[in-house]
């Protein structure tokens, strides 16, 4: 039989104990991008739910909190999460309560620019191309520009998304001559 079958040599296992005391030290400390990158070395040694957990709640403090909630949610609905206890739960699940505040930024553009955007049929602030903030969940999308046909789309967003919506707007018909 393949040595592998045997599991983690002692080396790999010491390696991934190691860079898992140096994630939770760095994770005390602040030091978030460490924690993470510690945490990762670990759970690439020896991929736990424990790692995975601590990867996640890391993620959660730095500048990507879509790829934070991703993992954060695919933490808590895994299989192996009884393994990390109440507490761990309850702190994933509190810090994705916490991530879901955290609103996308929509980066709106049309052919031709200069279009009025509204979400869920309230106007929004300045004309395309603009930066609409909205908050996690289906939003309704739309752009108006004098001479074209309005353009409606349903949008899904997940907090802290950085979403380009790139609108071509189609020519209204002439009226008919009177």
């Amino acid at each position: 039989a393949p040595a592998a079958a045997a599991g983690p040599d002692a080396a790999t296992k010491k390696a991934a104990r190691e860079a898992y005391a140096a994630g939770e030290k760095a994770y005390t400390a602040g030091d978030y991008t460490t924690a993470y990158d510690e945490f990762k070395k670990a759970h690439d040694l020896i991929p736990t739910i424990h790692a995975q957990y601590w990867m996640a709640m890391a993620a959660s403090y730095g500048s990507d909190p879509a790829g934070a909630y991703a993992g954060l949610s695919e933490v808590v609905s895994s299989p192996e999460a009884s393994k990390l206890g109440d507490d761990k739960i309850a702190s994933a699940t509190a810090r994705l309560e916490e991530l879901k505040k955290v609103p996308a930024a929509v980066n709106v553009t049309s052919a031709p620019p200069g279009a009025e955007v509204s979400v869920d049929g309230a106007a929004q602030p300045g004309v395309t191309p603009v930066t609409v903030n909205m908050p996690s969940g289906t939003h309704r999308l739309g752009l108006g520009l004098q001479g074209y046909q309005h353009y409606e789309t349903d949008l899904v967003v997940t907090p802290g998304q950085k979403l380009d919506q790139n609108v071509e707007l189609t020519k209204a018909p002439a009226p008919p001559p009177p």
